[in-house]
């Protein structure tokens, strides 16, 4: 029995993701019109910015400063 089954105490198959994908057309839908999104590169400043947060994240842990949980270090 897998975590789905445990999880919803049934003996039911799961749930496959195309089996989900055609029992929702809303789901399938939004999939569809924003599947594009997903493949369109990173623009150069937002990866700008996370090699600045990861250079931070990095000199604090190093230093033995804390590390902001929330991964913002401060910018």
């Amino acid at each position: 029995m897998d975590r789905r089954q445990k999880a919803s105490g049934s003996g039911a198959a799961p749930v496959t993701r195309s089996r989900r994908r055609t029992a929702d057309p809303i789901a399938f839908g939004l999939q569809k019109l924003f599947e594009p999104i997903l493949n369109e590169p990173v623009p150069d400043e937002f990866l700008a910015i996370l090699d600045r947060v990861d250079a931070e994240r990095d000199r604090r842990t190093q230093a033995g400063g804390p590390v902001d949980p929330s991964g913002s270090a401060g910018l």
